[in-house]
């Protein structure tokens, strides 16, 4: 994580009195936004760093902040609608083969 924290400037954590990182719940969903970028999505640094450069701005439009958490799991429900629509279409088209 320290080394992610030199290549994103958007991931800082504060320090305590002792010196040692305090991560809030906004730094621990930008870890698991970057984890997921580069892992899941095989993201450079660079394509996860121009991701959130786009994210940031996009958001500022929008006038909202949306946590990375809650955007994977709008994704996973969407994905599962998708999933779902695909086997009510091949229900649908196997039953009217069956009527051919």
């Amino acid at each position: 994580m320290r080394y992610w924290e030199t290549e994103f400037p958007n991931l800082s954590p504060g320090k305590n009195r002792a010196g040692n990182r305090v991560y809030t719940e906004d730094n621990i969903n930008t870890i698991l936004e970057i984890k997921r970028l580069l892992y899941n999505e095989r993201f450079t640094i660079e394509g996860a760093r121009q991701y959130f450069r786009n994210d940031q701005s996009n958001s500022q439009y929008i006038g909202r902040s949306v946590s990375p958490a809650s955007l994977i799991r709008e994704k996973e429900l969407a994905r599962k609608a998708l999933r779902d629509v695909q086997e009510s279409l091949n229900d649908l088209i196997e039953l009217i083969n069956r009527q051919k």
